[in-house]
């Protein structure tokens, strides 16, 4: 009998672990696309991701920022992890078709709230936080 409900409380403990994954939510700021990348009428591909957190473990956050096609490419990430006051900077300049691309994958689920990417071609966007 003793078996049976350790086997029982190890089942719920499964159940209880599997529901919080499944109902885990990220926060994204990106372009209105699909795929987060947007082509504009002279052929300038712009995408901007930006992966604030996720509640599911080993997931971590991710930003980024991608131009290319303008005379000019401008990309740029700001960006700290969660409970860490130092915020960094990337960003690349190139011209024509060098596509200027950064990217930063954290060690932890979340980045600071205050972090976001940017880019800019012939036409520029500023990221707001989606739920």
């Amino acid at each position: 009998m003793k078996k049976k409900n350790i086997l029982f409380a190890i089942l719920a403990l499964i159940i209880l672990l599997t529901n919080y994954s499944v109902e885990a939510e990220s926060v994204y700021v990106h372009r209105n696309s699909k795929k987060h990348l947007v082509y504009n009428k002279n052929g300038v591909k712009q995408e901007a991701f930006y992966d604030y957190g996720t509640l599911v473990p080993f997931d971590d956050a991710r930003i980024y920022s991608y131009c290319k096609g303008s005379k000019t490419n401008y990309v740029s990430i700001y960006y700290s992890d969660s409970g860490l006051s130092t915020f960094k900077r990337k960003k690349m300049t190139t011209n024509d078709d060098d596509a200027a691309y950064v990217n930063y994958t954290s060690g932890y689920d979340y980045l600071d709230a205050d972090s976001y990417a940017y880019n800019e071609g012939d036409i520029t966007q500023d990221l707001n936080v989606i739920k």
